[in-house]
């Protein structure tokens, strides 16, 4: 499928025209009721949508994010705007919402849109109702047991529910209650919920069967009598920043992304399945390798630019392989299934002598072209384990100099100078 422009105006079209625009996705097409030039030429109160075409589109959309989700769509989705209406729809129910969106548009007539609304809502209020039950697979609904699961307890906690659930084989038993923070703010705003009476707190317990003891579980009754949690506060002032780079690592909208960031940084990068390595632990990436090799080595490189909080990353994916003028390359070392030492290099021809000395300038002038290094990096956990030393080596030996002939890219980090001074005591060369 490719996307898709309909007309809703008579010919001839222009860009002032009313459209709907159909884009394709993974799994599901985008559905853009476009009228924006529309509104332009013919004046925000002759074109204006009703409030209840709002309503109504609001719910519909909800009911097929509901669906996307439930189905195991993960994609994020994003809608705004008075002057074009976006749904994002599954697959099947494409063209009865073109139809719809039609109708509305042209003949001002909701009831195809309302109706759509009743066929397509999920049951949620049936799922979520009071009590112990197993909602079976096939007969409540079609999707897999732990899909449907997660699906219900991020339904539940929008209701503010705590969801009591287990997945199994034959389907998923549910005990949805109050959570005690929603159950608070009932007590303390009661006007605000007059049209969600509480259905969970004293609803009677039916003569159904309770879901059987899980035997993976050694102890069924390992909780009662147990004491309550006492909680205490103590003075602590707990970094806010990570030594990975992250900052605010801690904060309540970093947590995910610090995890990601801080195993990157201390173990190293998993290998992708798309890649495959061959003999050899270290492998040579240039800028004409192909975009996964390339995608690969830019992830690596975002590792050292966090963690030195450096403005630009030291190597860029690009859209298409491109020779380079330097002969830039990355070299990727790897440990079992993980990147675990980076060094990027290219070969240049200006250079000056350095004796490691803070205190003594650059002195003399080099045009020779040497293998010049831009960055090196190894993961935490691995570091002090000559892997620096290795990859030097490995950029010399390709290059076919020695290691003392190698240039480092200046300033020269502190660990920069330790790894220098190690593989060339007498001073080296910078650019």
């Amino acid at each position: 499928m490719t996307e898709q422009v309909l007309f809703l105006d008579p010919e001839p079209h222009s860009y002032r025209s009313r459209k709907i625009v159909i884009r394709p996705a993974r799994r599901h097409a985008v559905v853009v009721l476009d009228r924006d030039d529309y509104v332009d030429a013919h004046g925000e109160e002759n074109a204006a949508w009703p409030p209840e075409f709002h309503d109504a589109v609001d719910k519909l959309r909800m009911v097929f994010i509901d669906r996307l989700s439930l189905d195991g769509d993960s994609a994020s989705f994003v809608w705004g705007g008075d002057r074009w209406i976006t749904l994002y729809v599954p697959y099947p129910y494409v063209d009865d919402v073109v139809e719809v969106l039609r109708a509305v548009e042209l003949d001002a007539d909701l009831s195809g849109l309302e109706a759509m609304v009743g066929r397509l809502a999920l049951p949620l209020d049936e799922w979520l109702a009071p009590g112990e039950r197993l909602l079976r697979r096939g007969a409540d609904f079609d999707a897999r047991p732990t899909t449907f699961l997660r699906f219900l307890r991020h339904a539940a906690r929008r209701q503010g529910l705590r969801l009591n659930g287990r997945a199994t084989a034959a389907g998923v038993w549910v005990r949805p209650q109050l959570s005690p923070a929603e159950r608070l703010s009932r007590a303390a705003f009661p006007e605000e919920y007059r049209d969600r009476p509480d259905r969970w707190t004293d609803a009677p317990q039916d003569e159904r069967p309770w879901r059987p003891f899980d035997e993976r579980i050694r102890d069924q009754d390992g909780g009662r009598a147990a004491v309550p949690v006492a909680f205490r506060n103590v003075a602590a002032r707990p970094l806010s920043d990570c030594p990975c780079g992250f900052q605010n690592a801690f904060g309540e909208f970093g947590v995910g992304r610090h995890e990601q960031q801080h195993q990157l940084w201390s173990i190293g990068l998993r290998l992708p399945k798309n890649i495959s390595w061959g003999r050899g632990n270290v492998a040579v990436v240039t800028t004409q390798s192909s975009v996964a090799w390339r995608r690969l080595a830019a992830k690596v490189a975002m590792a050292p630019k966090r963690e030195n909080r450096y403005d630009f990353t030291s190597w860029e994916a690009g859209n298409r392989p491109e020779p380079s003028s330097t002969n830039r390359r990355a070299y990727l070392l790897r440990s079992v299934e993980y990147v675990i030492g980076y060094l990027v290099a290219a070969d240049l021809d200006r250079h000056q002598r350095w004796n490691l000395d803070p205190d003594t300038p650059y002195t003399g002038d080099d045009t020779g072209t040497r293998p010049s290094i831009d960055l090196i990096w190894v993961a935490a956990i691995h570091r002090a384990r000559g892997l620096g030393n290795a990859l030097v080596h490995a950029l010399a030996e390709d290059f076919g100099c020695p290691a003392t002939d190698v240039s480092w890219s200046t300033p020269v980090s502190e660990s920069g100078q330790r790894l220098a001074r190690s593989l060339s005591p007498q001073g080296i060369w910078v650019h």
